[in-house]
């Protein structure tokens, strides 16, 4: 993984939950999901895993390299390009 940045979103059951947006070190072979969740559960508490796992090319960026989280909308469900 290159790079990635984690936003709390809605959720029906909790308040908010995390979600991951994750840019890939190769695009062509994204790292699954088993491996993404592999890694939160070694390193992160259980509330701070992330619920879902979106692959983006890149992240959004303001001029001086602050990564600019309002344009990391939630993606529906239907069409969220999260890890398998």
């Amino acid at each position: 993984m290159l790079e990635a940045a984690v936003l709390a979103v809605p959720d029906a059951v909790r308040d908010h939950v995390p979600a991951a947006y994750v840019v890939p070190s190769d695009p062509e072979h994204p790292p699954t999901r088993d491996r993404l969740d592999a890694w939160s559960a070694a390193h992160l508490t259980p509330a701070s895993r992330p619920r879902t796992w979106t692959v983006v090319d890149a992240l959004p960026r303001t001029p001086v390299g602050k990564i600019r989280r309002f344009r990391l909308a939630p993606a529906p469900q239907s069409e969220s390009q999260e890890t398998s």
